[in-house]
């Protein structure tokens, strides 16, 4: 209905617009589409998720995009959640969005408890347990895993609150499939990083 009355058309214009701050409105839209199944096919088909992917990957990403940085971490968080397996396999070996993810960890507060979310949301699904698990770009186990440990060692009530969310729900999807193949695989690696949090 949103599409066919032209409410999308006007938020991908806005997106796609001069106005820096109109596209965090467009990005709010993004968000609530992203609850929905049929609205990871129209930001894909419109390819406004390889847009976002951009704004998170940049090196160096500016004033007006590091405004637009949680709020697309929001999004992509909402999409994880609303899609499943079958999207995070998409986001997360597609489109890489972890390894985007994972230097925002490391930013400013609003950035960080977005990145958060975006990991919160993929330990809740097998593919992304097994992605924030596995070895990734030539470490191993817990070394992989960095900065998540320290955040859960962090003096930050909230910060440490959503890194220990992370892992408690890695266990508990974890504990829903513990026959998976990538459940298994992964299981040394979560072990340790729950005794880095004991």
């Amino acid at each position: 209905f949103c599409d066919s009355s032209g409410v999308l058309s006007g938020a991908l214009a806005a997106w796609r617009g001069s106005d820096e701050l109109i596209k965090l409105n467009a990005l709010e839209v993004f968000a609530q589409l992203a609850k929905r199944h049929s609205g990871f096919r129209w930001l894909s088909s419109n390819r406004v998720l390889e847009e976002m992917l951009a704004i998170i990957g940049a090196s160096d990403p500016g004033a007006f995009n590091d405004l637009h940085l949680p709020a697309v971490l929001h999004c992509f968080a909402e999409l994880l959640e609303a899609g499943g397996d079958d999207t995070a396999i998409i986001l997360l070996q597609r489109y890489k969005l972890l390894h985007h993810s994972w230097p925002h960890l490391s930013t400013n507060m609003d950035t960080r408890h977005a990145a958060l979310a975006v990991l919160r949301a993929a330990a809740s699904t097998v593919p992304g347990l097994h992605a924030i698990l596995s070895p990734a770009s030539g470490t191993s186990g817990i070394d992989a895993l960095q900065p998540l440990p320290a955040l859960m060692r962090a003096t930050e009530t909230k910060m440490k609150a959503s890194a220990l969310s992370i892992t408690a729900q890695m266990c508990l999807t974890a504990g829903a499939w513990p026959a998976a193949a990538e459940v298994v695989a992964v299981q040394p690696a979560l072990r340790a990083l729950v005794e880095t949090a004991a």
